[in-house]
C-alpha cells in the first residue's frame, strides 16, 4: 500500500495470513504492506496496516483509496465537500490529493498496524 506515490494492490502475491483481532468487528478485511513515508509518523514503510473493506468515507478516517491513474494509497481523509474528498498525508512534504467523491474509489478503512519492528498490532 503506497504512502506516496500510488501502486496496484492486486497483482502482489500474498506473502502470510494474520489472524484477526479478537474484538474485529465482523466484515471483511486485508492486510497490506506499506510503502513509503507520506504518512509519518503514523504509518512507516515496511509497516502493515489492516483494513475494514467498505466505502465509506469519514473525515479524518485514515483510507485506502483508489487515485485514478496512480493505484491505491493510504491517506487519510481531510475534507468531503460536495462530489470532491481530498486525502491528506501526515508528511508535509506530499500534496494533498483530490478524488471524486465517488464510493468505488475508496477500499476502506484502516483500523490498526503492525509497525515493522514488531508484532503487537496498534490500534
Amino acid at each position: 500500500m503506497a504512502a506516496g506515490v500510488g501502486r496496484e494492490l492486486w497483482d502482489e502475491p500474498c506473502e502470510r495470513w494474520i489472524p484477526l483481532p479478537d474484538d474485529a468487528p465482523d466484515g471483511r478485511y486485508v492486510a497490506l504492506r506499506v510503502t513509503g513515508d507520506s504518512m509519518v509518523p503514523l504509518l512507516h514503510d515496511g509497516d502493515t496496516i489492516l483494513v475494514k473493506l467498505g466505502e465509506e468515507i469519514v473525515p479524518d478516517a485514515v483510507v485506502v483509496a483508489r487515485v485514478p491513474d496512480g493505484g491505491y494509497v493510504v491517506k487519510r481523509v481531510g475534507g468531503v465537500a460536495g462530489s470532491r474528498v481530498e486525502l491528506e498525508s501526515l508528511n508535509p512534504d506530499y500534496p494533498p490529493i483530490v478524488i471524486a467523491r465517488d464510493p468505488s474509489l475508496v477500499l476502506g478503512t484502516v483500523l490498526l498496524r503492525w509497525c515493522t519492528h514488531g508484532d503487537q498490532p496498534v490500534h
